[in-house]
């Protein structure tokens, strides 16, 4: 009986003990929502870091490959000029603008790619065909790794081999592996990256 008496004195909200134990329950609580608060800005800055990594190869693709229409536009636009000195007929000068438009819309799709792939919503979930997708990397890819003298393989399925995925999250993660293949390959003769696709009854 005294037991029971002390202990309703102890947890009468007025009691010193009591107040000590709700302002240390408080106290633990604020510290738990801190913790929260705090690993959710971790993940957040980590998925960030993730995101910039892979724009910073996906940008380094991107180099190389607007160095290529670039260099056509400026050899179209010299051969232009000196032909204009000459006197060009309107066939020539035709078929010169026609190669300065075709890599003009070559460097036009380059940067939209780009966009996107920096931009696209990441939590959706659609229908990706992997051959598109895997031909979509190579394009990225292909010139870049040929500096680095390395030959990148394509062998896609006949079947077109598709998967309900997220068509943005399977682009970081073949950048991400052709990434770590290049630095593993650094200075090996011959070297070369394969990537396949394939379909079965209950995977791809």
């Amino acid at each position: 009986y005294e037991i029971m008496q002390e202990a309703q004195v102890i947890f009468d909200e007025n009691h010193p003990t009591a107040q000590m134990i709700s302002r240390n329950y408080l106290k633990l609580q604020l510290e738990v929502e801190t913790l929260k608060r705090r690993e959710a800005e971790q993940l957040l800055a980590l998925e960030e870091a993730k995101k910039l990594s892979y724009l910073g190869n996906m940008a380094t693709g991107v180099a190389h490959n607007i160095n290529n229409p670039v260099g056509i536009i400026r050899l179209a636009a010299q051969r232009g000029l000196r032909r204009l000195e000459k006197g060009m007929s309107v066939a020539e000068g035709e078929e010169i603008l026609q190669r300065i438009l075709t890599q003009a819309d070559r460097l036009h799709t380059i940067i939209q790619n780009f966009r996107e792939f920096a931009n696209g919503d990441r939590k959706r979930c659609e229908v990706v065909e992997l051959n598109a997708l895997v031909e979509q990397i190579k394009d990225h890819f292909e010139s870049q790794l040929e500096a680095h003298h390395i030959t990148l393989t394509l062998e896609l399925s006949a079947d077109n081999p598709s998967s309900q995925a997220n068509h943005f999250v399977l682009q970081e993660v073949l950048i991400n592996l052709i990434g770590n293949a290049r630095e593993a390959l650094e200075n090996i003769p011959a070297a070369f990256i394969l990537i396949k696709t394939w379909q079965t009854a209950k995977k791809v």
